[in-house]
C-alpha cells in the first residue's frame, strides 16, 4: 500500500496556464485571487443570500460543498485554463473542475498543489488540464479532503486527497485491490471517512488519520458496497451499506434502516453531479433521503424509524452539531427546487433567492447556521456558489 506525502504546500491564483509535461517542478507557492459577492433577496427568516462571484478571467460554474465554523468554504470552480489571449489550443479542449477554498474575500485554488503531488508520484510533470479536482469537506483547522480524477476517464477512476496549510497535499493510500478512493468528510480530530473502490468500482468504507498515518477499514464495515458520506465530531459515521442507510459509532457499533438510500448512484458523466446523500452529528441524529419517504431525520440512538423533515419532496444534505438541517424542497412546477433549512426546534425556513426565481440547493451548514450551496442560473455560469448568512452569525463577505 503506498502512502505519498508531497511537497505541495499552497494553492495558487485561478487563471494560471496549463503546463506541458516535463521535469517535476518545485512546489507552487500559495497565491490567492480576490473574490466578490453579490447581494440577493432581502433577508428571509434571518437569512440573506449572496452569490460568490467568479473573478473576471474565470469561465464556468461553481458550487460550495462545505463550510467550517471559521467560515472557510470548500467546493469547486468549473473553468477553462487559458493564456492571456485565448484558450490554450490542444491542451484544454473543455473546462476542468478545480478544487477551491473561499477564505472571506479571496479564492484559493488547490488544483496546482494536487498537480505537485501527482507529479512527484509519477516522476514527470502532470499538466493542470490532465485531471480534475473538487473539495468535499473542510474542518475547523482548515484541513481539507477532496477528490481528483483524470480528465480523459470517467470519474469512477478517482482518488482522494488531503490538504492542510502545513503539509500540502497527501494522496490517499491505495493498493492493487483498491486502486481508487473517495474522501467524503473530515472532523476536527483529523479523522477522514470515505471509501475505497475496487477494480469493479464497488465501494468499501475507509477510515484515515493523515496526521498519524493510520489507514484502515471502519470496524464492522469490512463489507462490499459500504460508503460513508459524513462524520461527526465524535467520529459517528453515516452512510449506506449495499444501498441501505447506516449510522455507526467509532467502535463500529451500527444501526441500519430498512429503506433504500436515494441519490447514491454515480452518473456516467461527472462526479459532482451525484446527489450528496445526507449528514450526521455527534448526538446520532442523521439526515438522509430514502426512496420511500424523501428527506428524513433519523434519531439513530432512540428510534428505529426516521421521520419526514417536513418540507415535502426534495433532499436532505447535511446537519450541524446543533441540529440544523439543510437541503432542497420542491416548491412547484415553475421553480424546481428551493434551498431550505430546518432548525433544531423544527421550524422551517425556505431560504431567500440569490437570483430571483432561480432554483437553489443548500448543501452544507456550520454550527453558527451559515449555509452554503449553489444557485442554478440561466447565464454561462449555470451553477453559482451561494452563501446564506444568518443574522448574528458570520459577517457577510465584503
Amino acid at each position: 500500500m503506498r502512502f505519498i506525502t508531497t511537497i505541495g504546500i499552497g494553492g495558487v491564483l485561478l487563471g494560471a496556464a496549463c503546463m506541458d509535461a516535463g521535469p517535476v517542478a518545485p512546489a507552487t507557492p500559495a497565491t490567492e485571487v480576490a473574490a466578490t459577492s453579490e447581494v440577493g433577496d432581502v433577508a428571509v427568516g434571518g437569512y440573506r443570500a449572496r452569490l460568490l462571484s467568479l473573478a473576471p478571467e474565470q469561465v464556468g460554474s461553481s458550487e460550495a460543498l462545505a463550510v467550517n465554523n471559521r467560515g472557510v468554504i470548500g467546493g469547486y470552480v468549473y473553468r477553462h485554463y487559458r493564456d492571456a489571449n485565448d484558450y490554450i489550443p490542444n491542451e484544454c479542449p473543455s473546462p476542468r473542475y478545480t478544487a477551491v477554498l473561499y477564505r472571506g474575500s479571496v479564492i484559493q485554488s488547490l488544483h496546482e498543489a494536487v498537480a505537485d503531488a501527482l507529479s512527484q508520484e509519477a516522476g514527470w510533470r502532470v499538466g493542470l488540464c490532465h485531471f480534475e479536482s473538487v473539495v468535499t469537506d473542510v474542518n475547523d483547522h482548515d484541513e481539507v479532503v477532496g477528490v481528483w480524477w483524470p480528465s480523459e476517464h470517467e470519474p469512477q477512476h478517482r482518488s482522494g486527497f488531503y490538504w492542510s496549510p502545513s503539509t500540502g497535499v497527501v494522496l490517499a493510500p491505495t493498493d492493487d485491490r483498491y486502486p481508487s478512493s473517495e474522501l467524503a468528510a473530515i472532523n476536527n480530530e483529523g479523522i477522514v471517512t470515505g471509501d475505497w473502490l475496487d477494480n469493479g468500482f464497488y465501494p468499501i468504507a475507509l477510515r484515515w488519520n493523515p496526521g498519524a498515518g493510520v489507514f484502515s477499514h471502519w470496524p464492522a464495515f469490512d463489507l462490499p458496497y459500504s460508503s460513508p458520506f459524513a462524520i461527526a465530531e465524535n467520529s459517528t459515521v453515516a452512510g449506506c451499506v449495499d444501498g441501505y442507510p447506516f449510522v455507526a459509532d467509532k467502535r463500529g457499533s451500527a444501526v441500519l434502516y430498512d429503506q433504500r438510500c436515494s441519490g447514491t448512484s454515480y452518473s456516467q458523466g461527472e462526479f459532482v453531479k451525484r446527489q450528496r446523500p445526507g449528514g450526521v452529528n455527534s448526538s446520532g441524529m442523521a439526515v438522509l433521503s430514502v426512496e420511500s419517504a424523501g428527506p428524513v431525520m433519523w434519531d439513530s440512538r432512540n428510534s428505529a424509524t426516521p421521520v419526514p423533515l417536513g418540507w415535502g419532496a426534495g433532499a436532505a444534505f447535511a446537519i450541524s452539531e446543533r441540529g440544523r438541517t439543510v437541503g432542497r424542497s420542491d416548491r412547484g412546477p415553475s421553480v424546481p427546487w428551493i434551498a431550505v433549512t430546518r432548525a433544531s426546534d423544527g421550524s422551517i425556513v425556505y431560504l431567500p433567492d440569490a437570483v430571483a426565481g432561480a432554483p437553489a440547493e443548500a448543501l452544507a451548514v456550520n454550527d453558527c447556521g451559515t449555509i452554503v450551496g449553489f444557485t442554478e442560473t440561466s447565464d454561462r455560469y449555470r451553477h453559482r456558489a451561494t452563501i446564506w448568512t444568518k443574522e448574528g452569525c458570520d459577517p457577510p463577505l465584503k
